[in-house]
């Protein structure tokens, strides 16, 4: 197969040549969506089952990076880790509390050579300190500004 289309782990094709100003603009999104990921997930309510599974399998939530969730029958979401690592994981959540009570799938994937993404974003926002120190600043703010005052427990699932 002759010049085969490049994906990131979420699915986006990877241009071959990219334009300064059209990277800039991509880099600025996926640094916006990194925060509102990570402030859900740092601090939200409906996390705390997440936070706590995350920190049992020994990954800080406050050290890692969330990149993207998707829910459906579990909480499918996909993580950089402080080591760079980059996880995707379905929790299972309890239907009473809404809270995750378990991973049912764990999967590490490889992120290919040369690669620029939301996935290397995290992993170099992580091992840098000066910008995982901005990086944590812009979270808890984001936190403040657009979800504390509206943070609640999920409803009960009644008859599910």
């Amino acid at each position: 197969m002759k010049n085969p289309i490049k994906r990131n782990p979420t699915g986006r094709i990877l241009p071959k040549v990219e334009h300064p100003y059209e990277r800039n603009r991509r880099r600025l999104e996926e640094y916006w969506e990194l925060v509102r990921q990570t402030a859900e997930y740092r601090y939200r309510i409906c996390w705390a089952g997440a936070r706590q599974i995350m920190a049992g399998k020994g990954y800080d939530p406050m050290l890692t990076i969330q990149a993207t969730c998707d829910h459906g029958d579990d909480v499918n979401a996909r993580f950089v880790l402080f080591d760079g690592t980059a996880v995707e994981c379905d929790f299972r959540e309890d239907p009473k509390s809404r809270q995750a009570v378990s991973i049912n799938q764990w999967h590490i994937f490889k992120l290919e050579p040369g690669t620029e993404d939301e996935f290397t974003s995290g992993a170099e926002i992580l091992q840098d300190p000066e910008l995982r120190d901005a990086f944590d600043r812009a979270v808890a703010a984001y936190f403040d500004f657009h979800l504390r005052r509206g943070d609640k427990p999920l409803p009960v699932i009644h008859g599910g």
